[in-house]
């Protein structure tokens, strides 16, 4: 049974910290505002308020007599964010693309012009693939490695097209203009596919994974054989794995850009927001 007792003072300064902060996304809200919408009374708000200015958790301009939230809010989620292990967070987001394709699972993070492998599920059938944890791939020749690409500052793209693209099978991208076009591609759907590009008879997908600050950290993709994977079920894997990463994502901090406040300079193939076309 839910415990019925009288809030208490930390309650409700709780409570105007986050109607504050959900107000913030529109309009920044005056005195008389927080009282009428925290249904408290005013020298109650008042007081909490000037409790919560003092600790830095909540703001007010002197001009308009509007509050905001403070910068130890910031820095509490900053603190927040730095203790989380992304494999720990991940992990739900791995099984659940484990569970629904039965293939093998990896979390993959950037390590210069390469991507490595920091977490794993086998594949619950028979033929498992042979990667482990720790394994680095060049980032040409893989999903995980072109889906951290696609969304990562251009100048990676162009020293990595600029240097030598070793094949790895007869279907790897050779040269600069494939492997741009594949990552147009990525932009496009939100999505990267190898096939067989890094080892013959093995089809993976991979999505992004974005922070706080909208950068992309980590990839996670879903690989097996031709018939595990098979290319009729790509764009669905592609656009499930999309879903789970953006859930991921958001976790982390991530906030989806909104169309209006994307800079025209960023409008087109350097849109950090997955899957916009």
């Amino acid at each position: 049974m839910a415990e019925n007792r009288k809030p208490t003072a930390v309650d409700k300064a709780l409570t105007l910290v986050s109607l504050i902060g959900r107000q913030n996304a529109q309009s920044a809200p005056r005195l008389a505002d927080i009282v009428e919408m925290s249904a408290l009374s005013k020298p109650t708000v008042h007081r909490l308020l000037t409790t919560l200015r003092r600790h830095g958790f909540v703001e007010m301009d002197q001009g308009s007599g509007t509050y905001r939230l403070g910068p130890k809010v910031l820095e509490l989620g900053a603190q927040y964010y730095s203790g989380m292990s992304l494999q720990q967070q991940a992990l739900p987001f791995l099984r659940e693309a484990s569970d629904e394709t039965q293939a093998t699972v990896h979390l993959g993070v950037r390590d210069g012009h390469h991507v490595v492998y920091i977490d794993k599920i086998d594949s619950t059938q028979a033929i498992r693939l042979a990667s482990r944890v720790g394994q680095r791939a060049e980032m040409h020749c893989t999903a995980m490695g072109k889906a951290i690409l696609a969304f990562s500052d251009g100048s990676l793209l162009d020293q990595i097209a600029a240097s030598t693209l070793r094949a790895h099978t007869a279907r790897t991208l050779g040269d600069a203009d494939s492997l741009r076009a594949s990552i147009a591609h990525v932009r496009r759907d939100g999505f990267a596919l190898d096939d067989q590009e890094n080892e013959p008879g093995v089809r993976c997908v991979a999505a992004p994974v974005f922070d706080s600050s909208g950068r992309v950290i980590a990839a996670i993709s879903v690989s097996g054989t031709l018939a595990q994977v098979p290319k009729q079920s790509v764009g669905r894997i592609g656009k499930r794995l999309t879903d789970m990463c953006l859930r991921l994502s958001r976790l982390l901090g991530y906030v989806e850009p909104s169309p209006s406040r994307v800079p025209l300079e960023l409008v087109g193939e350097t849109s950090r927001k997955p899957g916009t076309r």
